[in-house]
């Protein structure tokens, strides 16, 4: 029996030994850290991030965000503080610059083929929420202002919407799309956004 007990010893020692050199085992503290990081960092950027879309065109480069933040600090400062840009992208060869979170810059960052949300919307990788989305999309000195993704599709598309037309603070012309009458919440999501 206790020749049995040291054999057994010896084989869980060498299981062991043989795990402490196998690839892809432990690798200690600050490896392990770093892994956390990485993973941590790919499951933020991996939220969705589709609830806005916001696209229009200024001194010859569209612009796309998916952040209503992001639209507003725009608005205030005409500056995208984190971007990315498909140069020549754009119809007609214009440039394309897509708003980036912090979260989806960092995933940019450790993965260069990586894509935030702007740019999948844009690119047609990404739908718009099913629910509470919020859209708008300036086009020919008219603001287009949607709360459905697929009406967002239908204008990309056909290049039109009809629409409860209004005025923006701004002189523009306001269509909110798909609706007959002025849509209160909508039209309050509106103004928010382009609150300077």
């Amino acid at each position: 029996m206790k020749l049995f007990n040291i054999a057994a010893a010896i084989a869980v020692l060498m299981s062991c030994v043989t795990a402490c050199t196998t690839s892809g085992a432990w690798m200690g503290a600050e490896a392990e850290k770093s892994y956390d990081k990485d993973l941590e960092i790919k499951r933020l950027a991996e939220a969705l991030n589709n609830e806005d879309y916001f696209e229009f065109e200024k001194d010859g480069r569209i612009y796309v965000l998916a952040d209503a933040k992001d639209y507003n600090t725009y608005l205030k400062t005409e500056e995208v503080v984190l971007s990315t840009k498909k140069i020549g992208g754009g119809p007609g060869g214009k440039t394309i610059v897509y708003g980036l979170t912090k979260n989806e810059a960092k995933m940019l960052e450790k993965d260069p083929k990586s894509q935030g949300a702007a740019q999948k919307m844009f690119e047609g990788k990404l739908r718009g929420m099913d629910k509470d989305f919020f859209g708008v999309v300036l086009s020919s000195d008219t603001y287009f202002v949607f709360s459905s993704w697929k009406d967002v599709e239908a204008f990309k598309a056909s290049g039109t919407a009809t629409g409860f037309r209004d005025a923006s603070s701004d002189g523009r012309g306001v269509i909110y799309v798909g609706a007959a009458s002025k849509p209160a919440s909508l039209s309050e999501r509106f103004a928010k956004a382009q609150a300077k």
